[in-house]
């Protein structure tokens, strides 16, 4: 198990206002100032209720995400678990894969079976409590009787009974968390004369009851539901018949999956796994990750035919109905009698393998007529018949869950249960994201009223609960407040968001499902705005709230965030954000089915003006993806928008200094971006992702190069593992759905888009052969692309721009020349054949070793797979010098049409400044390539002697070097920021330089004239792939290592992935690199780790 580790390290908080005393004369009398450093995050307590899931994720979680917190949970019984521990009845199981129905941060490889037995699932979760050290904050047999939010101090007063000793105490907390699950209360029917007349056994599933022999007797099992169809076909080999009383009609499949994991009477598992299986999910992290990824994505997708009235939610239909007539052996008249008539997926399914066989079977009868009464001997149907039995199991389920348990009071008195019944103000369980609610001062629920989603698994619904209140837990630290909770307004907006999502969707047919409520049962209490989380780096999805309706009240003062106020800032006191300083409130956000209805905010306006004026021609050139109508596509508008407030962050930077005596070489500035516009950018980010799926529906391609945006959005503002995430996670789109894209009239201007993306930060692969195939006068040879993807790189090379294929052309040549770097340095260092196929799984080892990351054998043979020959790499490098003649061919006026001119630059924004600049650039690129395919050659073949690097520079490659010097002395750095931040900046270019022409004179006219010249007016092109004080730093370094005879040629950051855009900023951060080179005085290679200086 993999153990969360604590964000920040709990610190002594100052002293509080009574660290001293008032004199008789009202006189302040002298004392001592606390000697204890200052921490933001004061110290909080928090109640658990519950300790099945949701109570164990929480207690899991919150510890790790909000520091100096202390925790208790109670739990009335006696063990840990939840459903699981309370259902105990023969043949419980769950119906979601075993591996999916786990927590994410605590993954188990040794499932014994593809549906878990409950008793499996409760050692899970009292494994977890183990893992994690929840026992000892955990008090079990201890009921809470009432708790009540105290408005003068500020907290819950939550009174608790042990159920062992009787003792009666209150606890008080700052915040309060309901776990208390749904399925807790048995639900047991009303019959009359059950009580008091049937001298038989009685009992319910959820409080089962192991000593009775069901042996030989006859058994009435009163309820249809999963609970009632698993105990009938686990007791029926044992008991001489079965009377099996049906209320309603269900929708019965044997399990979700089908085929090979259909589970079968025989094997209700499923399958079970070997432990040669579960032990190469253990040793294979990679793998096994992978493999429950495919898990949510097949549970997610299950989701598809939730609209009323498709032809999607139809086949869906269709396909229950063949397969429930299947198992009852096509027995037309059976069907008839089970079939219901409401849509799938208006109430959950109930998957139970057997159930449908057995009840055709002789030892069942099957009554739908309902009960009317009991007597000494049995049950009375409404018909008057007499069923004569010897125990009758109540299979009814649970009470409605969703109203708490015990009274809870918030603000003026508010109880909460009475509030939400059928007869109260609010009529159902009202709340925000189904976790907070109105007047409810630090109150949160997990698993409740519109908390469950129906694509996706219990536990990492609870996963993106807890994260969001370890979020509100921490701004309450952070910021002093007393009390956070939503506003009314809130939350009546987003119930109306929720229930207009629901209009349309199966779970609006007639049908009695425990996920409606309300009178008539209209209210739907789910809420799919919610996506499943993988955050934490582990499923590669991101958590999403809707932000635009919150208006929190903190304690008396009832200050309250405008929509769009940024919560670190009001935006009257910072003079970085001066620009929106002057806006205080803003139109809300109003949702619709199809569509976003917007009213645009002045924000808004702000935004879509810097996207039009710098933003667009920043960007790759198909720039027509954005004309006004393709923004009607919700998911790309709040693309534009998130991609121009990240951007209008960097240009509005506040920096800060640092002072170096006699060091003119380092960088003395660390650029802040404005958290403002940061915080608006990530707001936008969050609101898209509740309109991906319908809007890919409409047009994917339009979704397409909205995650394109969002990509570079990661890259600029976040950290690189979001940002790998996202481009993974937009290769995955495009690979699913390029047959609509291609079909869309934006398709190939998408794939264009995505193709620069995926080219730029694609892993590190390429093939093992090269290719002649030539699209005459557009690309020139190009790299063939492994496995499926090689017709979709063709479609996109097909229609490249000019710009796109110098950048094409850029990357695949420096991605040569790293490998050539760095195979030619492992195979010296270790001693190894240059041709050996070891070396590319050598240098894989060295390099996760000396940065401290985990190896794993899926990684070790892709290292394998993707190693190339030195001269195989030349020949490679002469494809890309070939490809140069092609670009050059077609960057010539001679050669182009007018009709040709305006697609590589449209006229709304061709200004000769900027043409100017990108002809430069692309000039500037071109001969980088050059200047690395020339160099290339000293570096690959085998040098003895150690003459390889003693004199590499000739006429032609100084000529080069002059001219890209010339023209690096024509480009503009301050235009330079605005439009080569998702390209490649020239900081980055000067970088290159530096590895292939290593000379004094040459990095002397680097550090000491270009830089300080990009330092004054360049901003710091913090969006680009390496921060400019970086490129500088390890410019200066490989100065340094040339004083002393060692040419580096190449340098390898070993920051971790997650390793926040705002912290690579910083000056000052430490960093440490592994560094590729060559010593001249020793004639040998060396890789060596160092700290950057």
């Amino acid at each position: 198990m993999i153990r969360p580790d604590s964000l920040l390290t709990p610190s002594t908080e100052a002293g509080s206002v009574n660290d001293f005393e008032m004199g008789d004369a009202g006189q302040s009398s002298p004392f001592d100032l606390t000697q204890a450093p200052y921490s933001p995050y004061r110290a909080v307590k928090v109640v658990i209720v519950g300790a099945g899931i949701g109570g164990i994720v929480a207690a899991a979680l919150l510890p790790a995400k909000v520091p100096n917190l202390q925790y208790v949970v109670f739990e009335r019984n006696d063990i840990v678990g939840g459903t699981w521990a309370q259902n105990t009845y023969p043949g419980v199981r769950c119906d979601v894969p075993s591996h999916a129905y786990q927590l994410t941060f605590a993954p188990n490889p040794r499932w014994s079976e593809y549906y878990a037995p409950g008793h499996e699932i409760r050692e899970y979760y009292e494994q977890v409590v183990k893992d994690f050290g929840i026992a000892q904050h955990l008090r079990l047999r201890h009921e809470v009787l009432r708790t009540a939010w105290n408005e003068k101090l500020s907290c819950w007063e939550t009174t608790v009974r042990n159920l062992v000793t009787g003792e009666v105490f209150v606890e008080t907390a700052e915040f309060f968390v309901s776990a208390q699950g749904r399925l807790n209360l048995p639900k047991k029917p009303y019959i009359p004369e059950l009580g008091t007349e049937f001298k038989g056994h009685v009992c319910h599933t959820a409080e089962w009851d192991d000593s009775y022999d069901f042996n030989g007797k006859k058994i009435a099992i009163v309820g249809n539901g999963a609970s009632g169809q698993q105990l009938l076909v686990n007791i029926l080999p044992q008991v001489n018949h079965i009377d099996h009383y049906a209320r309603s009609k269900q929708w019965i499949l044997p399990t979700f999956s089908s085929g090979f994991l259909e589970a079968k009477p025989e094997l209700p598992g499923a399958y079970i796994f070997t432990e040669q299986e579960k032990e190469r999910f253990a040793s294979n992290p990679a793998a096994y990750l992978d493999f429950r990824r495919g898990l949510e994505r097949d549970l997610h997708d299950a989701y598809r035919g939730s609209i009323a009235g498709t032809a999607e939610n139809e086949a869906a239909r269709q396909r229950c109905v063949d397969a429930m007539l299947k198992r009852l052996g096509g027995d037309e008249q059976w069907l008839k009698r089970l079939l219901p008539d409401y849509a799938v997926g208006c109430k959950r399914p109930t998957p139970s393998p057997g159930y449908l066989e057995a009840l055709r079977g002789s030892k069942v009868t099957y009554v739908d007529t309902g009960i009317s009464y009991a007597n000494r001997s049995g049950l009375i149907d409404a018909n008057g018949t007499e069923r004569q039995v010897d125990a009758i199991i109540l299979a009814t389920g649970f009470e409605n869950g969703f109203l708490p348990l015990f009274p809870t009071i918030g603000k003026g008195g508010l109880d909460l249960a009475k509030h939400w019944s059928e007869d109260g103000p609010a009529g159902y369980p009202e709340t925000y994201f189904g976790i907070m609610a109105p007047d409810m001062p630090n109150y949160f629920a997990v698993l409740q009223a519109q908390s469950y989603a129906a694509g996706g698994t219990v536990p990492l619904h609870c996963e993106t609960s807890v994260t969001f209140i370890a979020k509100a837990i921490r701004k309450v630290q952070r910021e002093s407040y007393k009390a956070l909770y939503p506003s009314h307004e809130a939350t009546t907006d987003f119930n109306e968001y929720v229930g207009a999502y629901y209009e349309d969707k199966v779970i609006g047919d007639s049908c009695n499902s425990w996920l409606k409520a309300g009178k008539g049962k209209t209210r739907p209490l789910c809420n799919e705005t919610k996506p499943i989380c993988g955050a934490c780096k582990r499923l590669a999805l991101t958590c999403c709230y809707i932000t635009e309706f919150v208006s929190f009240n903190t304690g008396d003062s009832c200050h309250q965030a405008q929509h769009w106020t940024s919560p670190e800032h009001d935006g009257s006191n910072d003079s970085s954000i001066s620009e929106l300083s002057k806006f205080t409130a803003h139109p809300k956000v109003t949702f619709t089915i199809a569509q976003v209805d917007l009213s645009i905010s002045t924000p808004d306006i702000l935004y879509f003006s810097h996207f039009e004026r710098l933003v667009r021609t920043s960007l790759p050139p198909s720039l027509r993806c954005f004309e006004s109508h393709r923004l009607d596509c919700a998911f790309l508008r709040y693309a534009v928008l998130c991609l121009a407030a990240s951007h209008l962050s960097t240009l509005d930077t506040s920096l800060s200094s640092r002072c170096l005596t006699d060091d003119s070489r380092r960088s003395v500035t660390s650029p802040t971006p404005s958290p403002l516009h940061l915080h608006h950018a990530q707001r936008y980010h969050d609101v898209a992702q509740t309109f991906v799926l319908g809007d890919i529906l409409n047009d994917p391609s339009l979704v397409l190069i909205g995650k394109v945006l969002f990509a570079y959005y990661h890259h600029a503002s976040t950290d690189h593992l979001r940002f790998r995430q996202a481009v993974w996670e937009t290769t995955q789109f495009v690979r699913k759905n390029h047959v609509e894209i291609m079909e869309s009239s934006s398709g190939e201007m998408a794939l264009q888009l995505w193709y620069r993306l995926y080219n730029s930060h694609r892993p590190s692969r390429l093939p093992a052969v090269p290719i002649d195939g030539e699209v005459p006068s557009l690309s020139g040879p190009h790299l063939a692309s492994p496995g499926a993807d090689e017709y979709l790189h063709s479609m996109c090379i097909v229609g490249m721009s000019s710009d796109d294929l110098m950048h094409d052309i850029l990357f695949r040549t420096m991605e040569l020349r790293r490998r050539m770097v760095v195979y030619r340095c492992t195979s010296s260092v270790l001693g190894l054949p240059e041709t050996s196929e070891q070396v590319g799984v050598q240098a894989y080892r060295l390099l996760s070793g000396m940065m401290k990351r985990p190896r794993t054998s899926l990684d070790e043979h892709e290292a394998k797979a993707s190693f190339v020959q030195g001269d195989h790499i030349l020949k490679l490098l002469e494809i890309q010098s070939q490809r140069l003649e092609v670009w050059k061919s077609r960057v010539d006026a001679k050669h182009m049409t007018p009709q040709k001119q305006a697609c590589l630059s449209p006229p709304s924004f061709e200004t000769h400044e900027l043409a100017n600049h990108r002809k430069r650039m692309n000039q500037l690129y071109n001969l980088l390539c050059r200047l690395l395919i020339e160099s290339a050659n000293t570096i690959s073949p085998p040098a003895p002697d150690g003459i390889a690097f003693e004199d590499t520079t000739d006429t032609s490659t100084s000529a080069l070097l002059n001219e890209a010097l010339r023209l690096i002395d024509t480009v503009e750095p301050t235009l330079s920021s605005l439009v080569d931040i998702y390209a490649f900046s020239l900081s980055e270019v000067l970088l290159q330089l530096c590895y292939t022409f290593p000379s004094t004179t040459f990095f002397d006219y680097i550090l000491d004239v270009v830089w300080p010249r990009m330092e004054a007016y360049g901003r710091g092109y913090e969006h680009s792939h390496i921060p400019t004080h970086l490129a500088k730093r390890v410019i200066a370094l490989i100065a340094d290592a040339w004083q002393d005879s060692r040419r580096i040629l190449l340098v390898v950051t070993a920051v971790p992935e997650d390793t926040p855009k705002t912290v690579l900023l910083d000056v000052t951060h430490q960093i440490d690199v592994v560094t590729y080179g060559y010593d001249t005085q020793q004639r040998k290679f060396f890789i060596t780790k160092r700290q950057l200086p």
